[in-house]
């Protein structure tokens, strides 16, 4: 259930999510700019996710961002629905929290460990991952259909990400 708006002293959205709606969309023309020529045809579909993770949530557990599921194991009718997230090629995640999440606090005690890390995991084999900490303003893009990942538990604080998916046929 989610917390009450009054109760969490939220803003209404406005013009912050609105830029960061935006610089979202625009991940697919920047990375063209750019040279990235790892997608052929693609789109950016209108839907993204706005998440919020109270201290003490329940995490996001490892996962891929694409399905790679075929027709005879999801049936047609959930194959056909499940179309964008199938296509889904590249993940970009905007953090909406404090610039300075994880900075030690006056007089080098920490705010450490507040958790929230996004944790990827090679692919080697070797059970190897890497953790990015969900500063705000930080931009995080990956390969939807390879990297798995999952969302540590916050501990003192409120993490708010924005994510939307790149898709592509190919």
């Amino acid at each position: 259930l989610a917390p009450r708006r009054a109760d969490r002293g939220l803003a209404p959205i406005g013009a912050g999510l609105a830029h960061a709606a935006h610089v979202l969309r625009g991940v697919s023309h920047a990375l063209d700019q750019h040279g990235y020529a790892g997608l052929a045809e693609r789109r950016v579909p209108q839907q993204m996710q706005l998440s919020l993770y109270p201290p003490g949530s329940a995490t996001y557990r490892r996962h891929s961002d694409a399905c790679t599921s075929t027709l005879l194991e999801l049936g047609l009718l959930e194959w056909l629905r499940l179309r964008d997230y199938r296509e889904r090629t590249l993940t970009a995640i905007l953090y909406l929290n404090s610039p300075g999440w994880g900075d030690a606090a006056e007089g080098g005690g920490p705010i450490a460990g507040q958790g929230g890390e996004l944790r990827w995991f090679y692919m080697d084999g070797l059970g190897r991952h890497a953790d990015v900490e969900p500063r705000g303003g930080s931009l995080v893009i990956f390969c939807s259909r390879t990297i798995q990942h999952e969302v540590a538990p916050c501990r003192d604080a409120d993490r708010y990400a924005l994510t939307n998916w790149i898709v592509s046929s190919r």
